[in-house]
């Protein structure tokens, strides 16, 4: 795990297939806590990260990917699937996502 990602997760899924939305906890989950945007990272952008998203999206979910934290096996086609996906309405980030708790604490020396 990248040491600069300090967000702990709140819930941990164990995937069956390609797109996390085929375990009927996430969807779930995301109802219970009214979320509505994902920041999604991953291991095979070309994968679970694009089936994931494109499930996301058909469920009305903004998605971000964070581009930094996803990998890709085949980098060429990771880079064709990102702008598909945003053709279809996902945004890329290029940063790494900070715990605010632990940000807060890093400015503030007091």
């Amino acid at each position: 795990m990248d040491p600069r990602i300090t967000a702990k997760p709140d819930l941990d899924i164990e995937k069956s297939k390609s797109d996390a939305f085929g375990e009927q906890e996430l969807s779930a989950f995301l109802k219970t806590h009214q979320l509505d945007h994902l920041i999604l990272t991953g291991l095979d952008g070309n994968a679970c990260v694009k089936n994931t998203s494109i499930g996301a999206l058909n469920r009305g979910y903004r998605v971000e990917l964070c581009d930094p934290a996803i990998l890709a096996y085949n980098q060429k086609a990771w880079e064709l699937q990102k702008e598909a996906l945003q053709e279809m309405g996902a945004a890329v980030s290029h940063d790494i996502v900070e715990n605010a708790a632990d940000a807060g604490a890093e400015k503030d020396p007091a």
